[in-house]
């Protein structure tokens, strides 16, 4: 399976921490998400991938490392730093 962590992972080069722990309430069991019912609703079809996002966000954070204030933006710039 691939996921958003694994992607991210590979657009920075860098192992991004995490922690296993239970569902929280209000947390969804699974999500997904599929293009063609924006496409058929929409007429906007998707032409970039969860790698393509990846790549550019981390793009964006290293240009941008003061950006935001909080708890995320925090672990990467830790992560923008650890390369340094």
């Amino acid at each position: 399976m691939h996921t958003n962590q694994q992607a991210f992972e590979k657009a920075s080069g860098r192992e991004v921490p995490y922690k296993m722990a239970e569902r929280r309430p209000g947390d969804t069991e699974a999500v997904w998400a599929a293009t063609d019912t924006s496409e058929k609703e929409l007429g906007w079809k998707a032409t970039r991938t969860v790698d393509d996002m990846c790549r550019d966000l981390w793009q964006w954070i290293k240009l941008n490392p003061q950006a935001y204030e909080t708890p995320l933006a925090d672990v990467l710039r830790q992560l923008s730093n650890a390369g340094q």
